[in-house]
């Protein structure tokens, strides 16, 4: 698993592709987390301060977890209140230092500063397990520049000022500050808010029911930029230096996830109902408005049949994914309407046998896609064969099919 500017590869392939969607599915308690409109990964609304494990599953997942997982799966379990009440409070800061190259050290005898906090806190009574979580983050970026042609007339504020530009640059004792003392500082900068909850209860009155609900809240205000203008400020964006703001993004995301479970240890069988709404509402420039909304649900059986030297599991269920979005003021008109909608429904099964020094898995999924309208059927396969050969050794040989859908 590598992390390449800023998205999860595995096994040699590549994660989020600009406007085509992930091709490595990242779940947050078994459900999908990616922006209905654009397919991305909001890898900022991971709660981070609840989190108690990251599983990681590598190659073609489709047939258990749908669209995206076709290089790998990162499944995100968030914590749950075990014993006595806990609180944790985490604080940093930290400042970039200075760029080996001075074309990059644009902020001269300034400090770019990022800091933050997170508070978490669970507590297990009365059978209910409550959790509460808020992280604050500030970053002043090591991205930006200054705005050195004010008037816009491709002339530099100094050479206006009829100051010789070759003669301050080549100037040992003349800081950048000096240099730019006159012009607007436009840095790439973010900040955000994150508050989540998780509650679980455990029935008295039905022993292996177990239902609740989380939450996941969170604002964001984020630059973002994609060229820069040279490779001598190669981390100044384009147009900064002529007073161009870079793209502001103004966010506001949301999920809620109802669910419920019962096992029964007497038959060895599990049923579980979860969903998901996630909504994200976000302003370029504040005028432009987009915003997706994504209902996920999933319905799932699960049985143990145990054996001499072994068992076998079964895992069969029904999911459906209900996407709407409205974004034509950022990527402009196409399409039957303004208001996009697109509808999946899912029917998926897994058997895995395990005797002695061997595990077998074999899986189908079959899937209908509805994009206004487009109907496309999805039927996909997977098989695993794992052997010990020594207590150590293993012999591992796996087959499976991923798809992803269009953004």
């Amino acid at each position: 698993v590598q992390v390449i500017d800023g998205q999860a590869n595995i096994r040699g392939g590549s994660g989020w592709s600009y406007n085509t969607g992930s091709r490595v599915l990242v779940m947050v308690n078994d459900m999908p987390l990616l922006s209905g409109d654009r397919g991305t990964v909001e890898w900022d609304m991971i709660p981070m301060e609840n989190v108690s494990q990251i599983e990681v599953i590598k190659g073609a997942s489709s047939v258990l977890f749908g669209s995206s997982a076709l290089n790998g799966v990162i499944n995100v379990r968030t914590a749950y209140p075990k014993g006595e009440p806990e609180t944790n409070i985490s604080l940093f800061s930290g400042y970039y230092d200075t760029p080996s190259r001075d074309g990059l050290h644009w902020w001269g005898d300034n400090k770019r500063f990022f800091n933050g906090a997170s508070v978490s806190y669970a507590q297990y009574k009365n059978n209910t397990g409550i959790i509460l979580g808020l992280n604050i983050y500030k970053n002043d970026g090591y991205k930006g520049g200054y705005d050195i042609d004010a008037d816009g007339d491709g002339i530099a504020n100094w050479e206006d000022d009829d100051i010789d530009g070759d003669e301050i640059s080549n100037n040992e004792d003349q800081s950048i500050n000096a240099l730019f003392q006159d012009a607007k500082e436009i840095p790439v900068s973010e900040k955000w808010a994150r508050f989540n909850f998780s509650t679980e209860r455990n029935s008295v009155k039905i022993p292996g029911l177990v239902y609740g609900i989380n939450g996941n809240f969170m604002v964001v205000k984020k630059y973002e930029s994609l060229i820069f203008a040279h490779d001598s400020i190669g981390y100044t964006p384009i147009g900064v230096t002529a007073g161009d703001t870079p793209l502001l993004f103004s966010q506001w995301m949301y999920n809620i996830d109802p669910h419920i479970k019962y096992i029964n240890p007497n038959t060895n069988s599990k049923y579980s109902y979860k969903s998901r709404f996630f909504k994200d509402d976000y302003l370029p420039y504040t005028t432009q408005e987009g915003y997706s909304t994504v209902f996920y649900q999933e319905g799932q059986f699960q049985k143990t049949f145990d054996m001499n030297h072994g068992h076998i599991v079964s895992t069969s269920g029904i999911s459906s994914s209900n996407i709407i979005g409205q974004y034509t003021e950022i990527y402009g008109e196409g399409g039957l309407s303004k208001r996009k909608k697109m509808n999946t429904y899912s029917l998926y099964s897994q058997f895995d046998f395990k005797y002695k020094i061997l595990n077998v898995s074999l899986g189908a999924r079959y899937e209908k896609l509805f994009f206004e309208e487009e109907v496309n059927n999805i039927p996909v396969l997977r098989s695993g064969l794992n052997v010990r050969v020594l207590p150590t050794t293993y012999l591992r040989g796996s087959f499976g099919q991923g798809y992803r859908y269009p953004t």
